[in-house]
C-alpha cells in the first residue's frame, strides 16, 4: 500500500488526539504515565505496520511498541509472529523467507481496504521514521532465531547510526539477551518482559524496566519495582476498567491496542 492513511480515520485520529492533549493539561494527574501503542495503533490498523506506527504518532503517544524479527538473510524485520499465516495470509516463517521476499508479502491481508498491501516493514525503516518524528521506540526481540553473541552488537549498531539510542528500548522475556545488550551498551534501556511477578525485582541488574502482565500488577509489586529502582509497565490494557486499575496503582506505563480509548478514560473517567 501506498504511504496514504483512510481519510476520515486520519482525521478522527487527529481530532481525538487534539481534544487528548487539551484534556492532559487540564487533568495534569496521568501525564507521568507513559502510554504505548502496542504493535501500533492496532486496533484500527494492521498491527506492526508503518500505517500503525504513522497512526499511532499521530495520535500523540509516549511510545511505539513492536516486534523484530530476523529474516533469513539476517535482516531484522518487524513481526509478532514466526508464520506469517495470521498477518499475512502466507503460512510461512519469517526466518526462512530473505527480507526481499517477505516485503512481497501483504501485511494488510484481512483488514480494511485501504491497507490492501501494506508491507511488513524492516527495523531500519522504522527507525528513519522514528528519528525523524522524535519518537520512542520500544522494539520486543523475540528470541527464537536471536543470537545474543552476535546480533545483539548489530542491532546496537543500527539503532546508533540512526542516533535512537536515547529514544529505544531494547525489550525481551529472554534476560539473558538483556545482559548483553547492558553488557555491550549499559546506556541503553532494557524493558524485561514477565508473566508472573519476580521473585526478587533486587536481583534484575541489568532490567530498567519490567513489562509485566497487568493480571499481576498490584499496589505491592509496584512497591517492589520502585524500591529496586525499576519502572513498571502493565500490559496489554485494553478496556476503560483496566486503565482505571492501573492508573489506580500508578504503574509507570500502560501498553495498549487502543491508545485513543485509554486517552478518553483518563480525560473523562469513564
Amino acid at each position: 500500500m501506498n504511504d496514504r492513511l483512510c481519510r476520515k480515520r486520519l482525521i478522527a485520529f487527529t481530532c481525538v488526539a487534539v481534544i487528548c492533549i487539551t484534556g492532559f493539561a487540564a487533568t495534569g494527574n496521568v501525564s507521568d504515565i507513559k502510554l504505548t501503542a502496542h504493535r501500533g495503533a492496532s486496533v484500527n490498523c494492521p498491527e506492526n505496520t508503518m500505517a500503525a506506527f504513522r497512526a499511532a504518532a499521530a495520535l500523540g503517544v509516549d511510545c511505539i511498541e513492536l516486534d523484530l524479527r530476523l529474516t533469513s538473510d539476517r535482516v531484522f524485520v518487524v513481526s509478532h509472529d514466526e508464520n506469517l499465516a495470521r498477518t499475512t495470509g502466507v503460512d510461512c516463517d519469517v526466518d526462512q523467507m530473505s527480507c526481499e521476499e517477505l516485503q512481497k508479502l501483504n501485511a494488510g491481508s484481512g483488514s480494511a481496504p485501504e491497507y490492501d498491501g501494506e508491507r511488513i516493514p524492516t527495523f531500519e525503516e522504522v527507525l528513519q521514521m522514528a528519528r525523524k518524528l522524535g519518537l520512542r521506540l520500544d522494539a520486543e526481540i523475540k528470541s527464537d532465531t536471536f543470537r545474543p553473541e552476535r546480533d545483539v552488537k548489530r542491532l546496537i549498531t543500527l539503532i546508533e547510526r540512526y542516533q535512537m539510542q536515547d529514544l529505544c528500548t531494547l525489550s525481551s522475556d529472554d534476560y539473558e539477551i538483556l545482559r548483553r545488550v547492558k553488557e555491550y551498551s549499559p546506556g541503553v534501556t532494557t524493558d524485561y518482559i514477565v508473566w508472573e511477578t519476580p521473585e526478587g525485582f533486587d536481583s534484575l541488574k541489568y532490567v530498567d524496566e519490567i513489562s509485566m502482565s497487568l493480571d499481576e500488577v498490584t499496589y505491592e509489586t509496584v512497591k517492589q519495582a520502585h524500591n529496586a529502582g525499576k519502572r513498571l509497565l502493565a500490559w496489554t490494557v485494553d478496556t476503560p476498567a483496566e486503565v482505571r486499575a492501573m492508573t489506580g496503582l500508578r504503574v509507570d506505563g500502560i501498553i495498549t491496542d487502543n491508545p485513543v480509548m485509554v486517552k478518553l478514560v483518563w480525560i473523562f473517567g469513564r
